[in-house]
This record gives structure tokens, C-alpha cells and sequence, in this order.
């Protein structure tokens, strides 16, 4: 009785684990444990049966389209690196400062700053309160504005960051007075104040030419596929061929493509590639590609519904962008970019499920469209579909 009423505990306390962890885990996790259907998605991209529990389905058809006959050979263009970083540039640096106050006088001290506002972000003080007498306030301000006010205690830092720069500007830091005695001396006593400039390093194009031949200068398409090395800043990457704009937006790691049926070609021709501001790329290589025609490209525009944009921006985990993929005639990735953020999410096309994983904060509060595209693939998508993760 007693061995029976051991193994009773025992089943019980493994059934209220199991139904802890199917409780704790994802909506996704719960159907795939639950079900089974998902033992054979193991990259995490594509495959596999999606989770149930649809937020929002809409129809979608024909994505991408195929390009016509290939004129001439694969250009490549090698090594490309463009940037325009910014940089810290010390203006001043005190080891140590002490500031005092009483009720009538303030201890201040400026720090002069000279700027261009077009090539300048910011300027920072950092400073650290070593130690202090009374309870003085911390202020500093910027050409007389107040731009950061704070009570802090003796063995803490202050970072404050100062835009809308003049040419020429002042930054006063003042140990104000903060009590009722008028007898009274607050002091601060500060280590390591800096003043530091960001700037903007000289912007950095990477210029190549593109020969062609006569035939190839006919060609009305124009495909480039291109590969990210390095990126730093997260900001666009613009191309311009012979001066006129082929690209303007953001590069993922990895592989690219992009595509233009507006081209004017010529025997040697100019190629730019320019990062915008804050921004840096290495690009190992681009290959060019031109087509003789090209069959007119479908895409999907979906304008989501304000309420199911709240509902992801609701969700921990975020949500599943999915396409039920019934055709494939032309292989490729499809292309998933979220607007107003401009963030792509790519995904390789196959028949069956074809989804990404999106972050809540990719997600507007209002006025989110999403496009659904693809430059090299030709696919039918019979449903577009958002889950919760």
C-alpha cells in the first residue's frame, strides 16, 4: 500500500512538471510538443508546420518574377569599403575641479566649444563627483539653456549629451546651492571632467568603373548582388550608377540583390557606393548582371490593421511573418520589409512554409505596411499569415 501510495507522488509530481513547462513555454513550442508536426524545422528559417492561432490571413498570389536573357558576362566588382563614422575629439580635460556655493554665489566654470553644425552630432561632458560638503545640485547648461539638472551623491558619474550646436558655444557647469542656511558652503569636488566633440570623419565613397561591351550597353536590365562583410551603424547604403540613383536603403550581412529596369548604360561607367551618415560597409564583392527583359515583377503591399500592430507590439516574443508556399518555379528569397521601420527580413523560398521572425519594436503603434517581394525567385503564396512567437 505504502510502495503503491510512493508511486501515486511520483506520477502526480511529473505530470504537474509537464504541465508547468507546457504551460511556461511559446504558443509555437506548445503546438510543436503538443502535436509533433514540427520535428522537421530544425534551421529556424523555413519548413515545417507553423503554430495555429492566426492574428491576422490575407490572400496573396503570384511573388517575383524571372529575367530574360543574360547579355554578356558576370562583372564583379572587388574589396569596396565606404563610411562616414563619427569620431570623439577631446576638447578639454580637467583631472580635478572644485566648485562651491553658498545661497547668494554659485561656483561655475565654462568650457568654450566651437563647432560646425552640419558635421557635428554632439558634445558630451563626462565628469565623476569624487566628493561633496553639504547637498549641492548639479546643473549644466548649454548656451544659457539648462540641459541636465541632478542631485547625485559623492563616487557617481555624470554623462550629458548636448545637440543643437552652434558655431560657437558655451558649457557652464555650475554647483548650485541647495538648503536653507545662508551661513552655508555646498561644495563639489570633481575628478576627470572631459569635454568630448562627435564628429563627423570625412565621408569615405568607394568609386569603381563598370566596362561593358556595345551589347551589353543595350540591355535595359540591370541585377547587382552584392556581399556584406562588415557593417557598423545600422544606417543606409546608397549606390549610384553614373551619378544617377540605382539604390538607396539598408544592406543585411551577407548576400544582397538589387535591381533596376531604368538603366543608361554606357561603354565605361561610374558605380558609387556611399554610406550615409554614421555608417560604415565592407563589401567583398558585387557581381553585375544584365538582362535583355525582363517578365513585370508581382509583390504583395499588405497595410496592417492598427489593432493587430498593437497586438504584436503586445507580445514578449514578438510574431511569425508566415507564407503558405504551394508553387516554386524559380528559386530564390523572398523579401520581407517592414515600413516605417525599413527593416528586411529574408527568407529562402520553398514550397510549404516560408516565414520570419519579427521583434515587437519593429512594429509602429500606427500606419505599418508590410511589402513582400523578391528580386531573383517566382513563387505562389496562397495565404500571408502572423502568429504570435
Amino acid at each position: 500500500m505504502r510502495a503503491q501510495y510512493a508511486v501515486s507522488i511520483v506520477v502526480l509530481t511529473l505530470l504537474g512538471l509537464f504541465l508547468m513547462y507546457v504551460l511556461l513555454s511559446t504558443p509555437y513550442e506548445r503546438y510543436c510538443m503538443l502535436t509533433g508536426a514540427c520535428d522537421n524545422d530544425t534551421d529556424g528559417g523555413n519548413g515545417g508546420t507553423p503554430p495555429p492561432g492566426s492574428i491576422y490571413t490575407t490572400p496573396v498570389g503570384w511573388i517575383g518574377g524571372t529575367n530574360g536573357g543574360k547579355i554578356g558576362t558576370t562583372h564583379t566588382l572587388n574589396n569596396i569599403a565606404t563610411s562616414y563614422i563619427l569620431k570623439d575629439v577631446q576638447v578639454e580635460f580637467l583631472s580635478e575641479l572644485s566648485l562651491s556655493s553658498n545661497i547668494f554665489v554659485s561656483g561655475v566654470r565654462e568650457f568654450q566649444v566651437t563647432a560646425d553644425p552640419n558635421n557635428t552630432e554632439s558634445v558630451e561632458l563626462l565628469l565623476n563627483l569624487e566628493s561633496e560638503v553639504g547637498s549641492p545640485l548639479i546643473e549644466v547648461y548649454l548656451n544659457g539653456v539648462l540641459a541636465q539638472q541632478r542631485d547625485i551623491g559623492s563616487g557617481e558619474s555624470l554623462t550629458v549629451l548636448m545637440n543643437n550646436l552652434a558655431e560657437s558655444n558655451t558649457i557652464t557647469l555650475r554647483c548650485a546651492f541647495q538648503g536653507w542656511a545662508f551661513w552655508e558652503v555646498h561644495t563639489c569636488n570633481f575628478q576627470d571632467i572631459t569635454v568630448v566633440k562627435k564628429e563627423y570623419e570625412e565621408q569615405v565613397v568607394e568609386t569603381q568603373t563598370l566596362l561593358l561591351s556595345s551589347q551589353e550597353q543595350t540591355a535595359p536590365v540591370m541585377q547587382m548582388k552584392f556581399w556584406v562583410e562588415e557593417t557598423e551603424g545600422g544606417g543606409e547604403l546608397e549606390i549610384r550608377l553614373n551619378d544617377a540613383l540605382l539604390y538607396r536603403g539598408p544592406a543585411e550581412l551577407g548576400n544582397n540583390t538589387i535591381e533596376s529596369n531604368d538603366v543608361a548604360l554606357s561603354g565605361s561607367n561610374t558605380v558609387e557606393f556611399r554610406a550615409a551618415k554614421g555608417v560604415s560597409y565592407t563589401i567583398t564583392k558585387a557581381d553585375v548582371e544584365l538582362f535583355s527583359e525582363v517578365e513585370p515583377k508581382d509583390f504583395k503591399v499588405i497595410n496592417l490593421p492598427d489593432s493587430v500592430a498593437q497586438q504584436i507590439r503586445g507580445l514578449t516574443d514578438g510574431a511569425r511573418f508566415i507564407l503558405t508556399v504551394t508553387n516554386v518555379q524559380v528559386d530564390g528569397i523572398a523579401y520581407f520589409t517592414l515600413f516605417p521601420a525599413h527593416i528586411t527580413h529574408p527568407a529562402d523560398v520553398m514550397v510549404g512554409s516560408v516565414f520570419t521572425d519579427v521583434e515587437p519594436d519593429e512594429i509602429d503603434s500606427i500606419a505599418n505596411t508590410i511589402r513582400i517581394e523578391s528580386p531573383d525567385a517566382k513563387f505562389y503564396a496562397s495565404e500571408f499569415r502572423i502568429v504570435p512567437r
